[in-house]
């Protein structure tokens, strides 16, 4: 699926539901472990030990971005094992969303576009530098 607006903003989530998708994950490092086992010996990491989310894990900025994406309002995101399931349901947040959308379109239009009209990996060419500064405020 892809942005209605930015077209090369993608995303496959697992599935979708009414108003929102599904995005189970199955870690090899769990296998042996119940969920909640997984989560206290640190082998999960998208859960902190104290059963909060983990927004600065890769599985936060994936879900956040396929809501934006595919334009849903929530996430049933599940971990599995052998040995049992957790379950969550995840909400978008929108400007969490606005923020990663802003930088997506950054680095795709300062970085990934210049290569892709003109480019420089296939004659040997230096890739272009590009530095990202943060603004300020």
């Amino acid at each position: 699926m892809h942005n209605q607006n930015d077209k090369f903003l993608e995303a496959t989530p697992d599935g979708l539901v009414a108003e929102g998708l599904v995005e189970v994950k199955c870690p090899y490092s769990a296998r042996d472990l119940t969920p909640d086992e997984a989560i206290f010996r640190r082998k999960v990491t998208f859960w902190k030990q104290n059963g909060e989310i983990n927004e600065t894990h890769k599985w936060f900025y994936q879900i956040q971005g396929q809501m934006m994406v595919t334009r849903r309002k929530y996430c049933c995101f599940a971990i599995w094992t052998p040995k049992g399931i957790k379950q969550e349901v995840i909400f978008k947040d929108e400007e969490f969303c606005i923020r990663m959308r802003n930088k997506l379109c950054e680095f795709y239009l300062k970085c990934c576009l210049p290569e892709l009209i003109d480019p420089r990996k296939s004659r040997n060419m230096e890739i272009i530098n590009i530095s990202v500064k943060k603004k300020e405020e």
